[in-house]
């Protein structure tokens, strides 16, 4: 049976690959992980750390991280190595000083111009900016010739966890003197009046659902 260390070390034979064909060498050597999600980030497949949260304790030297998400190995091994080229992007970009993605994760053009770069594509989202990548033909052709056993990536995580929605209820209310609507999650008491004109404030309709936030 193989087990998590043969992944972790194609994974990283794939970087130093990676490494040269894309980016010449340039990236530091960075930690490589795989984990499962972090509480509330249920479609991460993998992130980099910007700060060095990790030190050599025998020399000194500090190192940033990149993390494959322990349920992204449920994809093809393409997916995992895009996914890897992705970090490596976020990589390279703060070794060289430049701003590519907010703490809200949305991407920037900056991105998108290294990810570009890296023969990835990038989808625009309102979220996510460019974030959201896929490899080019260029970036697939790429991986079919790396030296890596693909074998390896056939252990796959299941993911028992289900993250608790939150539930809300939304409220509908009409002024049954101006005809004003408003939606709120506030229940209105009865009687309630209208700031507006001082009519009475009807409950117009209740909807509910399920919220990731």
């Amino acid at each position: 049976m193989r087990n998590l260390n043969d992944t972790l070390n194609e994974i990283t034979k794939a970087f130093k690959q990676l490494n040269e064909y894309l980016f010449g060498n340039a990236l530091p050597e960075p930690v490589l992980v795989i984990q499962s999600r972090k509480a509330g980030a249920r479609n991460a497949m993998g992130w980099f750390t910007l700060g060095k949260n990790w030190t050599d304790r025998e020399t000194g030297k500090s190192y940033h991280e990149i993390t494959v998400c322990s349920e992204t190995l449920n994809k093809p091994m393409v997916t995992v190595l895009e996914v890897l080229v992705h970090e490596m992007v976020h990589l390279e970009n703060k070794i060289k000083g430049i701003v590519d993605c907010s703490a809200g994760q949305y991407h920037n053009k900056k991105f998108k111009e290294a990810a570009e770069r890296a023969l990835l594509i990038c989808k625009a989202s309102r979220k996510y900016g460019y974030g959201l990548t896929e490899p080019s033909e260029r970036l697939l052709k790429l991986f079919d010739v790396l030296s890596i056993d693909e074998s390896a990536f056939n252990l796959a995580s299941t993911d028992n966890s289900v993250e608790e929605r939150k539930k809300y209820i939304m409220f509908t209310y009409v002024c049954d003197g101006c005809g004003i609507k408003f939606k709120t999650k506030a229940n209105l008491a009865p009687n309630t009046q209208c700031g507006n004109c001082g009519g009475l404030i009807n409950k117009y309709k209740i909807e509910e659902g399920e919220t990731d936030e």
